[in-house]
């Protein structure tokens, strides 16, 4: 096993990095079971291939549980990390005369359908206009549907999947609801979803 099985394999870098990101906002250790990884990266249809990768590499540790497997970041994967980013700003500097700054990390590039996008990029606008990060559930639906056509359970489940890819965060707060973007949402509207702002 070699470092290019790493960097050629698109989706172990986003598995390692999801799992980065994760424990650096937590501020713990964070683990997540192979089943819910399945979930998160629907996209990628080989995960044990890019898991057998990164643990032959010593980059994420294993732990077999009675239901599942655990998977945990390992010391030297968060090293691997810390120092990726480092060449991806050096070697990444945007192509904008009137914006040459360094790409702060990684981008991990999801796969969300237009549902998922409308409401991360109205989060966004609402949170500026309204000068706070928490947006009421309630506006959001608003925003949505105008026209009163409500479709509640569609919303709750592209929320929740959003939320399962670490891009927003739901809170509860005297009975009402309020959707919040994380850092990691933040940045991905910021990176990958600029067009729809404009």
């Amino acid at each position: 096993m070699i470092l290019r099985d790493l960097l050629t394999d698109y989706a172990s870098i986003n598995i390692l990095k999801f799992l980065y990101d994760r424990e650096s906002e937590n501020n713990s250790i964070y683990s997540i079971k192979f089943k819910e990884i399945i979930k998160k990266f629907p996209q990628f249809k080989n995960i044990e291939k890019s898991l057998f990768i990164l643990k032959k590499l010593n980059l994420i540790d294993e732990d077999l549980s009675k239901e599942d497997k655990i998977i945990v970041i390992s010391g030297k994967g968060k090293h691997f990390i810390d120092i990726f980013d480092k060449l991806v700003q050096l070697t990444s500097i945007k192509n904008d005369l009137e914006n040459k700054k360094l790409q702060k990390s990684f981008q991990i590039k999801y796969d969300l359908n237009q549902k998922e996008k409308k409401i991360m990029v109205l989060v966004y606008k609402l949170s500026k206009e309204t000068g706070n990060n928490k947006v009421l559930f309630d506006d959001l639906i608003r925003e949505l549907y105008p026209k009163n056509n409500v479709n509640t359970s569609e919303i709750e489940k592209n929320i929740n999947q959003l939320e399962d890819l670490n891009l927003v965060e739901k809170t509860q707060v005297k009975n009402k609801s309020f959707i919040e973007l994380t850092p990691t949402g933040e940045r991905t509207i910021k990176e990958q979803l600029v067009e729809s702002l404009l």
